[in-house]
């Protein structure tokens, strides 16, 4: 059998429930495929989460049980399934985040770093880093906005972002759209003859949660909030949430269209999922690292070559 291509879609705070009318292309996604319904991070924060998912081990494993750890050793860096990817003759990709490595606040050009990130097992690297961070790093995204002279804009509006002002860009240059508009172009260009892996991993609906134009969801429609009184502010603040996994979904719409168009669909398996969730106000929280179905809970769902149609 021929080997397939393989993309993980990977999120960043994205809870299971935010799967639905919401998220149509994710929907008809899921029933092509299987929908995981009880799929759970190994540890709900972004750093420890992420190279849980790249080694198959837990925390106490890796030794990276928070953010701002150090990062892998040697040997597990040689030990990730990329790096069994490429033993199989896979070409890995990766585009966007990743938080194997943690540079927050440390005022530096994230790039520098992609000679570590391809000793991970990757072929090619091009590495975003999240909003408010690239207030003080530098990454592709920054590097993209320097060049049409909109940096400085960016990060002044960027300041004020947690308050869920709207986006001073279109959708296509908001820091998702940047991540989803190179996975497409990855997919829209691929030359080599072998077998893809791509890792498209949005910064999203990662906070703040910021989005262009006007709010698509209505607060007064959003759920109340479970364990405390609910606010008026809460349910407006799950309504800009859902607003980025709405843009998120765009995407995902494209790279599959985008699939179709080169005639690969066929033969690439998809995975789609996050690092953890995001409480959104249950239980009066705005966070992960807690051990309810909301924070530890993430989405998953595999379609393609051999995947049965089926919801578990």
């Amino acid at each position: 059998m021929q080997q397939p291509n393989i993309i993980l879609i990977l999120t960043d705070h994205f809870r299971p429930d935010a799967l639905g009318k919401s998220t149509p292309h994710l929907s008809k996604l899921a029933s092509t495929g299987t929908r995981f319904e009880h799929a759970y991070s190994a540890a709900p924060l972004c750093q420890p989460a992420r190279n849980c998912l790249i080694t198959g081990k837990y925390p106490s494993q890796t030794g990276i049980s928070g953010n701002q750890s150090p990062p892998l050793g040697e040997s597990a860096r040689q030990d990730t399934f990329m790096r069994h990817l490429q033993s199989a003759g896979y070409y890995t990709a990766m585009a966007g985040k990743h938080h194997y490595i943690d540079r927050y606040g440390v005022g530096m050009d994230v790039t520098e770093d992609d000679a570590a990130l391809r000793d991970y097992g990757f072929d090619y690297v091009f590495q975003v880093g999240d909003d408010t961070e690239n207030l003080h790093n530098d990454d592709e995204y920054t590097e993209y906005l320097a060049q049409t002279g909109r940096l400085e804009q960016f990060r002044e509006a960027c300041k004020k972002s947690w308050s869920c002002p709207p986006h001073p860009f279109e959708l296509d240059d908001t820091v998702d759209g940047f991540v989803g508009c190179r996975g497409v172009r990855f997919v829209e260009e691929y030359a080599e003859e072998r077998p893809f892996y791509l890792n498209l991993s949005f910064i999203g609906p990662h906070p703040p949660f910021w989005h262009p134009g006007e709010l698509q969801h209505d607060p007064d429609r959003m759920p109340t909030a479970l364990g405390v009184p609910d606010k008026k502010s809460d349910r407006g603040k799950r309504a800009h949430y859902m607003d980025r996994c709405t843009n998120i979904d765009h995407y995902v719409g494209r790279l599959l269209d985008a699939l179709e168009a080169r005639g690969l669909r066929d033969n690439t398996v998809i995975l789609f999922t996050s690092d953890h969730g995001e409480n959104a106000g249950d239980f009066g929280i705005w966070d992960k690292r807690h051990f309810y179905e909301q924070s530890c809970g993430v989405p998953l769902i595999l379609s393609g070559q051999g995947v049965a149609a089926e919801q578990r």
